[in-house]
């Protein structure tokens, strides 16, 4: 049923679950208990695994938040909600991959997760798979989130995703030779701990402050017309 907002627009209300939905959804539900007591019974690690990534998905699916849709929105529609969300995830991650990789070092132990070096063949992969994003109307989060709710167009842009990861671990050896003189640098190793956490955390300073600026003076320009 249409419904008319307060800037004359309009949009349509969502629809009311059906009954018919309720069977389906407890036969899910009763699903993935059943699934999650299985995958504990092989390893905790697992259960644990599946739960987070429910939960994750739960709150992508609720939040809309997409990496392509937060730079889409951020340039093209001069909105800036969804690059807060993308930021506040980024500043998160940094301190706890920073916590996780410190506190092996502090062990003695090897520093976990792949350090990779950064030559030529990264600038086209990122070039490639942005504009993949755009065309595909989402990122990989997106995708699995649309897929999930039923988008059979999606389901193509996940079969195409599945060949072009296969194809780029395939054909990295290639790349490598192709672009020689990639330069591998670990901050922490490079500048030490703790400035390669201030150089982090800084850099996302001045990001935010630089879209929060953006934002202020779109604001202030749009009141100086309309005065």
């Amino acid at each position: 049923m249409p419904m008319i907002n307060r800037k004359g627009g309009t949009f349509f209300m969502p629809k009311e679950p059906s009954r018919k939905q309720w069977p389906w959804a407890i036969s899910v539900f009763a699903g993935v208990i059943v699934f999650g007591l299985a995958l504990k019974s092989q390893s905790s690690l697992l259960a644990v695994s599946w739960l987070v990534g429910l939960i994750l998905g739960f709150v992508l699916q609720r939040s809309r938040l997409c990496l392509a849709s937060a730079f889409r929105d951020l340039w093209l529609l001069r909105d800036a909600a969804q690059f807060r969300g993308l930021w506040y995830i980024l500043l998160v991650a940094s301190i706890g991959f920073f916590a996780l990789q410190y506190s092996a070092f502090l062990a003695g132990k090897e520093v976990p997760l792949k350090v990779s070096p950064a030559g030529g063949y990264v600038a086209i992969g990122a070039f490639l798979f942005g504009v993949g994003m755009v065309l595909a109307s989402g990122c990989a989060s997106g995708m699995l989130v649309r897929l999930g709710e039923g988008s059979l167009s999606h389901l193509v842009v996940f079969i195409c995703f599945i060949i072009g990861a296969l194809g780029g671990a395939r054909t990295i050896d290639w790349w490598e030779a192709a672009f020689p003189g990639a330069v591998k640098v670990f901050f922490p190793k490079a500048l030490g701990w703790g400035l390669a956490l201030l150089l982090q955390l800084g850099l996302l300073v001045f990001i935010y402050l630089l879209v929060h600026w953006r934002k202020v003076r779109e604001v202030l320009s749009r009141n100086v017309h309309q005065a």
